[in-house]
């Protein structure tokens, strides 16, 4: 297989992603948020998605179910909004609620109640196989899942930017 078939994006996924950006369109405040103890793929796609989506117009909000592990506070800055620390109520005023590195609502603890209750676009974006029991869909935007790390080949280079700040040396490892 060639690297361009590598890289190819099915027309399914590919409309699940066109979904999933119209809505956007009709967005502006989305809260993100990630399963209870982020682990490293879920705080690294909150802070990612946290800096695409104003890029998109798109303001963003991060409402977790737990705080934010102490060992990635370096993804965060001043230019992310983390209002975990108000639980449920830091969900009132969006427009939509994306859900990454998560596919059952359980996943999200104090806030899968008030997730379930909220008449709003729910996104969700994963690389897991999904439980039999999927959290409902209140649009169609849930994308089928895709296989581990295949998410980062959807992103067109022109959307992608990079944080200025140089990662920590506790971070950089060397071979």
């Amino acid at each position: 297989m060639t690297l361009t078939g590598l890289l190819a994006v099915s027309p399914a996924r590919r409309a699940a992603i066109l979904r999933i950006a119209d809505t956007l369109k009709t967005t502006p405040l989305v809260a993100l948020t990630t399963h209870i103890n982020a682990d490293g793929d879920a705080a690294g796609s909150v802070s990612a998605l946290a800096r695409l989506l104003p890029q998109l117009g798109v303001q963003a909000r991060v409402v977790n179910p737990t705080p934010w592990p102490s060992i990635f506070s370096y993804l965060l800055g001043p230019d992310i909004t983390d209002r975990t620390a108000k639980g449920s109520s830091a969900l009132k005023g969006v427009d939509a609620i994306i859900a990454l590195d998560v596919s059952d609502m359980k996943r999200l603890g104090s806030l899968a109640d008030s997730v379930r209750g909220m008449k709003v676009p729910r996104i969700v974006i994963d690389h897991h196989v999904p439980p039999t029991s999927r959290p409902a869909r209140s649009s169609s935007t849930t994308p089928t899942p895709a296989p581990p790390a295949s998410c980062c080949t959807t992103l067109p280079r022109s959307s992608i930017s990079t944080s200025r700040r140089p990662l920590p040396r506790r971070c950089i490892r060397r071979s």
